[in-house]
């Protein structure tokens, strides 16, 4: 439970959501839904960057924990996309070591990085509270 509500900039990752994680699947006669809100200017809302938070709240860089990883490149395509870790076979990426430094290792992430890799991959900013009626400029059905 947590008194934030998660909203996306983006319409593509909230309709993703609506559809993939609605308790039956959604279709034309039962729609999940995608509501376009505004925020006024004007509001008292505590808005949250998560990704300005978790960063904020990260020391030294070279110390561990750090919300850095020791993966290769293509390390941040496996934490932001679910498909991959639930291929058959999948496993997660090794960390890779210099000649004689010993055998490859799974890579390590720290749930600082995860989470602002998650919060990038969706557009994602936190708002306390409920959202005023008002708010709700459009209630896109989706199936």
């Amino acid at each position: 439970m947590s008194p934030y509500i998660s909203l996306t900039r983006s319409y593509g990752v909230a309709e993703a959501y609506a559809i993939d994680y609605s308790k039956v699947e959604p279709t034309r006669a039962v729609p999940a839904h995608v509501y376009e809100i505004d925020v006024p200017p004007s509001a008292v809302a505590h808005v949250v960057d998560p990704v300005i938070f978790i960063a904020s709240q990260q020391g030294d860089p070279l110390c561990s924990p750090s919300y850095h990883h020791d993966g290769d490149q293509s390390f941040l395509k496996y934490v932001v996309d679910p498909a991959l870790r639930a291929l058959p076979g999948s496993s997660a990426p090794t960390s890779r070591r210099p000649p004689g430094m010993g055998l490859p290792a799974p890579a390590k992430m720290q749930i600082e990085f995860e989470a602002m890799a998650l919060a990038l991959r969706d557009a994602e900013i936190l708002l306390e509270g409920r959202i005023p009626k008002e708010w709700i400029l459009h209630r896109y059905e989706v199936f």
